[in-house]
């Protein structure tokens, strides 16, 4: 069932997409505990798909189905739902927060991350707990999670709370960055730890002839993967 959900929910060779037989499939699988149906249909529902209208409650049910058998990403995306808020879903941080857990135990990088914030600043019920913090910054940095690693160089760079300012570490992070996607912000981060004046400014100037992105990826940008 499952894999005639793929067939036409996607279309193969000379078979075009028909996505009402894809849901069909998609449901008839699902009904016999298929977790990635449940995903798939999920995410379907929540953004709506070729002729099929997004439905954010009947996304959440199939969520909240592929979640409780383990699926970490249908975790990680509730985890982002319950922290902003979605349509007719309010916010409901408690909630994100056991998801976003839930889905970093499984190893969901994103998820590890958006914990890493929600220590940091405290969220909800959580307090802000900036060792617990730099343990999931690390830990997702460690991942490849870029974002992570340009919040730990801050951290260390300019010292925060009771964490004092550790330029060899922040000078490690931004460094790390300058091989990225992310290598803008990077060289911006090594012009700011930066003793020798000369040095700092032609950072300052690599960083900028190349330009600057005006925005990075997204903090709590879900995750969206299909089998």
């Amino acid at each position: 069932m499952f894999n005639l959900g793929v067939i036409y929910a996607d279309g193969k060779d000379t078979i075009p997409v028909y996505m009402t037989k894809g849901v069909f499939y998609y449901e008839q699988a699902a009904l016999r505990g298929d977790v990635q149906a449940m995903y798939n249909l999920a995410l379907i529902f929540r953004y709506g798909q070729d002729c099929i209208p997004a439905d954010l409650e009947m996304a959440v049910q199939y969520y909240e189905g592929a979640a409780q058998s383990g699926h970490i990403n249908a975790m990680g995306n509730l985890g982002v739902i319950y922290f902003f808020g979605e349509g007719s879903i309010s916010p409901d941080i408690d909630k994100a927060v056991i998801y976003f857990e839930g889905a970093a135990k499984g190893g969901h990088v994103e998820a590890t991350y958006n914990l890493g914030v929600i220590y940091q600043y405290g969220r909800g019920n959580i307090l802000p707990d900036l060792a617990k913090a730099i343990q999931l910054y690390e830990q997702a940095a460690q991942s490849g999670q870029l974002n992570a690693l340009y919040e730990l160089g801050l951290i260390f760079a300019n010292g925060y709370d009771n964490v004092p300012p550790d330029r060899e570490k922040a000078k490690d992070c931004f460094a790390k960055l300058s091989d990225t996607s992310m290598w803008s912000y990077g060289m911006m981060g090594l012009a700011q730890i930066e003793e020798d004046e000369n040095t700092r400014i032609a950072l300052l100037i690599e960083a900028a002839e190349q330009g600057m992105a005006e925005s990075r990826t997204s903090v709590f940008a879900p995750t969206m993967v299909c089998r």
